[in-house]
């Protein structure tokens, strides 16, 4: 999807923006094994908006949004998956993605009854570090024990 602009007011590619998460879903749904869907940026916009907005992905066990935000937040009014995990990773000093959308991204998960961690990274920008990879790692290694441990 194209980004028109990235103020609170700017308009959004709704389209484009459908048309990326039909893509992941129909490629999410064909797998039957634990699935965690992340990215970072528009990457990680798309694979929100994937959870947010689409009947539950049975084998859909987290999601991880670095450095992104949620398009359209305001359209959300409930989860799909209550149960689904959520990590959010962003650096304090990004300039493309501020820290208030990562913020706000935050609070509207939270608002939805979702279990939504983020992750402040001193002085990072719009990139990524050592110590997030080492959250992703961790995140996704606690997401696939609890998978394992769960009944089916």
């Amino acid at each position: 999807y194209d980004i028109l602009g990235l103020a609170e007011s700017s308009p959004v590619d709704t389209n484009g923006i459908s048309q990326s998460v039909q893509r992941i879903s129909s490629i999410v749904r064909s797998i039957s094994s634990p699935i965690i869907l992340g990215g970072f940026s528009q990457g990680g916009a798309i694979a929100l908006t994937a959870a947010l907005s689409q009947e539950p992905f049975p084998s859909l066990i987290g999601i991880i949004g670095a450095s992104c935000y949620l398009p359209n937040a305001q359209n959300y009014d409930k989860a799909s998956d209550p149960n689904l995990r959520f990590l959010l990773c962003h650096g304090d000093s990004d300039d493309i993605i501020i820290p208030q959308a990562a913020k706000l991204t935050h609070t509207k998960l939270q608002s939805l009854g979702l279990q939504a961690q983020l992750n402040w990274y001193k002085g990072m920008g719009h990139s990524a570090c050592k110590d997030e990879f080492d959250a992703m790692s961790a995140f996704i290694q606690a997401r696939l024990s609890e998978s394992a441990s769960s009944p089916s």
